[in-house]
């Protein structure tokens, strides 16, 4: 209690001292119904403080479920991404540059499921083959980098006549040749 309760509590006595028997009668009526109406509203209060609390707590549980279903996702999605890869056998850069790709995806909001990631996996192990490692990469990168929505494996043949450029002086296209295999053979086949 403060001092201010126990000189309003003194106040009260004293009003209390010069009322007739009727009139305490009354005021202790008057102040019971004042003290009930007080705690029904603080209990109203506090149903409703109750009721708020209780809606945080089913907003805050259910966004965590939220969180934990994606984690969950996401660690399964990891699993499978490192599954596909290992399975189509890609080089160190065109694992980092898919996962990448992988990353790009889900940051528009798509997450791949199994079927999906193992056809795009395959397929850019095939082209991997067919064009070689740093092309796809570039087309990969060339993709995130315009926001594109899908890889453009398109502008690898493309890029594949580019690099098969015709020799000016015959109109035929240019031949590329590893000239240390070629060394190699012909050291074999004439016995050194």
């Amino acid at each position: 209690m403060t001092e201010k309760d126990i000189q309003d509590g003194k106040k009260i006595a004293e009003l209390f001292a010069i009322l007739s028997e009727e009139n305490k009668n009354m005021a202790m009526v008057y102040l019971s119904a004042l003290r009930d109406k007080e705690l029904a509203d603080s209990s109203k209060d506090n149903l409703q403080q109750k009721s708020l609390e209780n809606q945080n707590l089913n907003t805050l549980k259910n966004h965590q479920h939220k969180k934990e279903k994606i984690k969950k996702k996401n660690k399964t999605q990891e699993q499978l991404i490192k599954k596909f890869l290992m399975e189509f056998n890609l080089s160190k850069n065109l694992f980092d540059v898919v996962n990448d790709w992988i990353e790009y995806k889900k940051e528009g909001g798509f997450i791949y499921k199994e079927t999906g990631l193992k056809n795009l996996i395959r397929q850019i192990a095939e082209c991997a083959d067919k064009y070689g490692d740093k092309a796809v990469a570039a087309v990969i990168k060339e993709s995130i980098a315009s926001g594109y929505q899908g890889i453009v494996f398109d502008k690898l043949k493309k890029i594949k006549r580019e690099a098969s450029h015709v020799n000016s002086f015959n109109n035929f296209l240019q031949r590329e040749y590893d000239y240390n295999k070629l060394e190699q053979k012909l050291l074999r086949n004439n016995g050194l």
